[in-house]
């Protein structure tokens, strides 16, 4: 069960990173476009995008080790 645990969160990882790579790549192709003010906004959201991702993955392996307590 634990390897099962670490491959979903490899996977997790993997997808996640592939995405935000894709999303940051679009947004630089359309800041250099035709369109620079929503390839910028985009690569805001992205970035919030990241942060918030990453904020809740942390409270995901956080949260077991509270509940033991």
């Amino acid at each position: 069960m634990a390897f099962f645990s670490i491959f979903l969160k490899t996977l997790f990882v993997i997808i996640f990173v592939a995405g935000y790579m894709s999303i940051l790549v679009l947004s630089r192709i359309m800041s250099e476009g035709r369109n620079p003010e929503l390839g910028k906004a985009m690569e805001v959201a992205s970035f919030v995008i990241l942060i918030v991702l990453i904020l809740g993955q942390a409270l995901v392996e956080i949260r077991p080790f509270a509940d033991e307590r």
